[in-house]
C-alpha cells in the first residue's frame, strides 16, 4: 500500500517513506500522510490520531491511572515504577475498534468530534456526554452554490437532492 501511495500520479514528491508509513506532497499542494496498521488493531491507532494532542494526553492519563500506557500501538501494562513492562512481563493489549478501546478504559464511546480535552473523559465517566448533531436533525441548507456561479449542479438538481433528504428549505 505504501509503495502504491508513493507512486500515484498526483504525488509531486515523497517526503518520507518506510514499511508502514509515508508522507507525500501532492501536485495540488497539500501534504498527505499515510499509515498502515496491523489487521484487527485499528482501535488505538484511531484514538491516537483523532482529536487534539491534549485529548490524547487525557486518554493516556486515564489509562495510566488504570495501570496502562497508551500509544497508537496499544496499551502496555505499567510496572510499579510507572514504566511499561518489558521482556516476558510485557503485556500489549490491542483492539479492533475505538469503542473497544473506550470500553477497556471503562468509558463510553467518545466521538472523534468531542476529543478536545474539554472535559469529555469526565463527562463520559459521569454519563453526561453531549449528543452530536446528526443528519436526521438537519432541516435544510442555508448556503449553496448552483451552476449559476461556482457550483456544479443546476438549481433543479439541487432542489431534488434537498427533497430526497427531506429538507424543508434550500437557499
Amino acid at each position: 500500500m505504501v509503495e502504491r501511495f508513493t507512486t500515484l500520479s498526483s504525488v509531486e514528491s515523497v517526503l518520507a517513506k518506510g514499511p508502514h508509513k509515508a508522507a507525500a506532497r501532492l501536485r495540488s499542494g497539500p501534504q498527505v500522510d499515510l499509515m498502515t496498521m496491523p489487521t484487527g488493531e485499528a482501535g488505538t491507532y484511531l484514538i491516537h490520531f483523532t482529536g487534539s494532542k491534549e485529548a490524547q494526553r487525557a486518554a493516556a492519563k486515564h489509562g495510566s491511572d488504570m495501570g496502562w500506557s497508551l500509544s497508537e500501538k496499544g496499551f502496555l501494562r505499567l510496572g510499579d515504577d510507572g514504566e511499561p513492562l518489558t521482556g516476558d512481563a510485557a503485556e500489549l493489549r490491542t483492539f479492533p475498534t475505538e469503542a473497544e478501546v473506550y470500553a477497556f478504559l471503562s468509558l463510553p464511546f467518545i466521538e472523534p468530534e468531542l476529543r478536545e480535552d474539554r472535559g469529555e473523559v469526565e463527562a463520559g465517566l459521569a454519563g453526561a456526554l453531549p449528543s452530536l448533531v446528526a443528519r436526521a436533525h438537519l432541516r435544510g441548507d442555508c448556503h449553496s452554490h448552483s451552476d449559476w456561479s461556482d457550483g456544479v449542479h443546476t438549481i433543479e438538481q439541487m432542489a431534488e437532492g434537498a427533497r430526497r433528504r427531506g429538507y424543508s428549505y434550500l437557499s
